[in-house]
């Protein structure tokens, strides 16, 4: 059950992530210089998934009967990704039109 809620979890990350390419980014860690989401915020959740696998095979090697446990926080995580990426798919490409107005309203 692990292994199989560590590939759906893979797999909405990687849809939340190509959702959101090129469209205005609300969270500054991941927008780039001109608040769009590009390669910075792509390499950030990416990092942010690989973290959580790798932890969690450090985590099972020793404890395996944990097993159920890291499932369910993936199950969770998975959720959580893909309702960002059917939220993305209702957002427009930000244009560079787009960007600039709202950089002047601030």
């Amino acid at each position: 059950m692990w292994k199989a809620s560590l590939a759906v979890m893979a797999a909405a990350s990687a849809a939340d992530l190509l959702t959101s390419m090129g469209k205005r980014e609300r969270n500054p860690l991941l927008q780039s210089a001109d608040g769009r989401f590009r390669a910075r915020g792509m390499a950030i959740k990416s990092a942010i998934t690989g973290g959580a696998i790798a932890s969690q095979m450090l985590l099972l090697r020793k404890n395996p009967e944990a097993a159920p446990y890291a499932a369910v926080a993936n199950f969770a995580l998975s959720g959580m990704f893909t309702s960002v990426a059917v939220h993305n798919l209702g957002n427009s490409r930000a244009t560079p039109a787009a960007v600039a107005e709202r950089a002047a309203v601030k």
